[in-house]
C-alpha cells in the first residue's frame, strides 16, 4: 500500500499528464531478490487535459529542471518521506542493475542499447536519444527538510511543492459532478480542504 507521500507523488504526475505506475515491480533474476520502484510515470509528448472548460497548465517546475516533456517521457522516482535520506536509501534510482531493469520494464529502446542509456543517467541523471524521440530521468521525491547525505549531483523534486500544486488544481474550476471521480482518499481530503462538498 502506499504511503502519504507516495499518493502525493503519484498524484501530482497523473495532473501533470503522466500515466504514473505506483510500486512497479522488478522481478528476480541472477540470483538477485525482487525489488521495486517507487513510482514510473510516463507522459506522451503531446498529452492534454481540460480542467473545467480550460487547458491544463502543467507545473512550471518539469522545464525548469530541464526535464524534456515535449517527448515520449519516463521520470523513474524514488519517493521518500523520512527526515534522512542517504545512498542506500534510493537504490532504484542510483543502483546501475535496478536502473536497468527499470528501462528495460519502459521499452523506449532496444535492449542492446540500456547498458549505454543507465550509464548516462548514472553519470548525468538524464538520457535522451540521438532522434530527439525519448526521454528518461532519475528524481528523489522528498520533502525541502529532509536531509540528504551523501548525494551531491541528486536532482529532487519538492514533495511540499506538489502538495501546494495539487491543492491549487484541484481548487480550479470542475463541474461539481467532476469530484465524484477522484474516489482516492488523499484526493478526497484535498478537494474537502478546499472547501467543497464531496459527500
Amino acid at each position: 500500500m502506499a504511503n502519504y507521500a507516495e499518493k502525493v507523488a503519484y498524484w501530482y504526475f497523473r495532473l501533470n499528464g503522466f500515466f504514473p505506475l505506483a510500486n512497479y515491480v522488478l522481478h528476480a533474476k541472477n540470483g538477485r531478490g525482487s525489488a521495486d520502484t517507487d513510482l514510473i510515470a510516463i507522459r506522451m509528448p503531446f498529452a492534454t487535459e481540460k480542467v473545467g472548460s480550460s487547458d491544463a497548465i502543467d507545473n512550471n517546475e518539469f522545464s525548469d529542471q530541464g526535464i524534456v516533456i515535449s517527448k515520449t517521457c519516463a521520470i523513474i522516482c524514488e519517493v521518500k518521506s523520512g527526515r534522512k535520506v542517504s545512498l542506500s536509501d534510493i537504490k532504484s534510482i542510483k543502483n546501475t542493475e535496478r536502473l536497468k531493469d527499470a528501462v528495460g520494464r519502459i521499452g523506449f529502446v532496444d535492449q542492446g542499447c540500456i547498458d549505454e542509456i543507465v550509464g548516462n543517467i548514472i553519470e548525468f541523471g538524464s538520457w535522451q536519444d540521438e532522434g530527439e524521440k525519448f526521454y528518461i530521468c532519475t528524481r528523489l521525491v522528498c520533502s525541502d527538510r529532509t536531509i540528504l547525505t551523501g548525494l551531491d549531483g541528486i536532482v529532487k523534486i519538492s514533495l511540499d511543492s506538489m502538495q501546494n500544486f495539487i491543492s491549487k488544481r484541484m481548487s480550479q474550476n470542475f463541474k461539481e459532478t467532476d469530484w465524484y471521480h477522484f474516489g482516492d482518499d488523499y484526493i478526497q481530503m484535498v478537494i474537502k480542504s478546499n472547501g467543497r462538498n464531496t459527500d
